[in-house]
């Protein structure tokens, strides 16, 4: 039995009648010849059924205390292995745009939460020799990097230690109503236990910035916690007592603004969801971001940037102040003890949308990047999981609610789209020996923001994922050939400005058509 952590509840309350909190890990592999058995559902029935003492989360089902407002998540008595993995037949010629339209009806609709809120989906009959994984997860279980490593545990040759976390003898279910309510109430009544240990570690990391900072530790605190306008005060006048020697590391609230740029992108939602995959050179990122001193992240915000801003010429025009992304930050330090949870939050960063230039593209991308990073780093998130352990989870799922019908052009969310990028496997995986060719992450959305890109690396590509709304974003197709040609763009203007020396990675996107979703 796992609390479920009001980090947790704030994915769960993307469940809305527009939007899901549904994670998706999407995956093509090569058909072994003359063993039908290899990496389909029979193979992978079975290969979950040997891992399940190691994944405890696909063991998991939700359950409410509507009394004490508080949720667990518990384990059943089996896992029906029969509903949850299932078969998929693409019909014929099976392309990759039936692919994605295919994973895009498979992701759209809600997990059952009578159920452990999972479900893989083996896509056979993708043409060349080919198929498809596609796992469905709730956010609300655990993030991102969890989720790659289910992936890794049901692989053939782990590249991580496995972890035995066998069930319990008796299953969890199967306590009655008293013996829930037994647990919830002790939950309860330890409240004032928990408030202690996360009031001695605020004032440990108070401690550590007063050491650090001086005089400009409270307001720099203030600046940093409180969001955009209102924290910018405090930030200055830190600023002013701290005298930084470059804005890079000056004091800057962890949400730029309460009132980001209008876009395109920010409009009530319909309950349709669109995907569209592609994947460019991992070589290409790594070279653009280090030719600022800077990282692969760094990179990714820049392309990302580029391709949003064609998009927006081309429907309608480009907002002259840089839109707001999202971007998750991981507070994982290896030793959580809820490993099979949420341990991620976010950066809230000005990406140069308003930019023409690729090269100030990246300048920009990089210097917003590094100050939201050093200010997360120098602020208090890294106990984000412990603080809204006191956040009942009901208001986040009415503000969510009312969120995702809010009409267009009201206020909402404090940003306007989401980019994210995982390190992912460097080495070929396999399953019952078919080689896994790539994975690409699928995105979730969140009511009032109707795109997200998430990228991962896998071998020496960068693999993307990139969801929307059909009836916001109508034609998400053309989104691979834009990012292509947005780091196309930037590899050349590099080049260029170094005196044309070296020549971009020749790009292999995956470009179809745009689907109705």
């Amino acid at each position: 039995m796992q609390k479920v952590n009001g980090l947790d509840e704030m994915f769960l309350a993307y469940d809305t009648p527009t939007t899901t909190g549904n994670m998706g890990a999407f995956a093509i592999l090569k058909e072994v010849d003359g063993d039908p058995y290899a990496g389909k559902a029979d193979y992978m029935r079975a290969k979950i059924a040997s891992r399940l003492d190691y994944l405890p989360l696909l063991r998991w089902r939700l359950q409410p205390m509507p009394l004490l407002g508080t949720r667990y998540w518990m384990e059943v008595d089996r896992v029906d292995l029969d509903y949850h993995v299932q078969t998929i037949h693409l019909p014929p010629p099976g392309d990759e745009a039936q692919l994605a339209d295919t994973v895009s009806r498979l992701v759209a609709f809600p997990l059952d939460r009578r159920y452990p809120m999972w479900r893989l989906y083996v896509i056979e009959g993708v043409e060349g020799g080919r198929f498809a994984h596609l796992l469905k997860l709730s956010h609300g279980c655990a993030d991102g990097t969890a989720q790659a490593r289910i992936f890794d545990v049901l692989c053939d040759e782990p590249t991580q230690p496995l972890v035995y976390d066998p069930p319990p003898k008796v299953a969890e279910p199967l306590a009655g109503p008293p013996e829930l309510a037994a647990r919830a109430l002790l939950d309860a009544l330890t409240v004032p236990v928990r408030a202690v240990k996360v009031s001695v570690h605020l004032g440990r990391w108070l401690g550590e910035r007063l050491r650090e900072e001086k005089l400009a530790a409270v307001p720099a605190a203030l600046g940093r916690a409180l969001p955009g306008e209102i924290g910018g005060h405090f930030a200055k006048l830190a600023n002013v007592i701290s005298a930084p020697t470059s804005e890079k590391t000056a004091v800057a609230p962890g949400m730029p603004t309460l009132f980001p740029v209008r876009s395109m992108f920010n409009k009530q939602l319909t309950s349709r969801f669109h995907f569209e995959f592609a994947d460019l050179p991992l070589a290409d990122f790594r070279k653009a971001g280090k030719a600022v001193g800077g990282t692969i992240n760094d990179a990714v915000l820049a392309v990302a940037a580029g391709a949003y801003r064609e998009y927006m010429s081309q429907h309608g025009g480009v907002p002259d102040k840089p839109m707001i992304c999202s971007t998750p930050v991981s507070f994982r330090q290896g030793d959580e003890k809820e490993p099979w949870a949420n341990h991620v939050y976010a950066l809230f960063i000005p990406i140069p949308t308003h930019l023409a230039d690729p090269v100030e593209r990246l300048t920009y991308a990089h210097h917003q990047a590094t100050k939201a990073k050093e200010n997360w780093t120098a602020g208090s998130g890294h106990l984000t999981r412990e603080l809204m352990d006191f956040i009942p989870g009901q208001p986040l799922q009415l503000g969510m609610q009312l969120l995702s019908r809010l009409p267009d052009g009201s206020p909402g969310l404090p940003y306007n789209c989401a980019i994210s990028n995982i390190k992912g496997s460097a080495v070929t995986q396999h399953f019952g020996g078919a080689e896994m060719l790539g994975y690409w992450p699928v995105p979730f959305l969140m009511p009032g923001v109707a795109t997200m890109i998430v990228m991962q690396s896998y071998q020496d590509r960068l693999n993307l994922g990139i969801a929307a709304c059909p009836d916001v974003v109508p034609d998400l197709g053309t989104f691979p050939a834009l990012l292509e040609r947005s780091l196309a763009d930037l590899i050349a203007a590099e080049d260029e400005r170094a005196g044309g020396v070296g020549a971009p990675t020749p790009l292999r996107p995956r470009v179809r058509k745009a689907a109705g979703g």
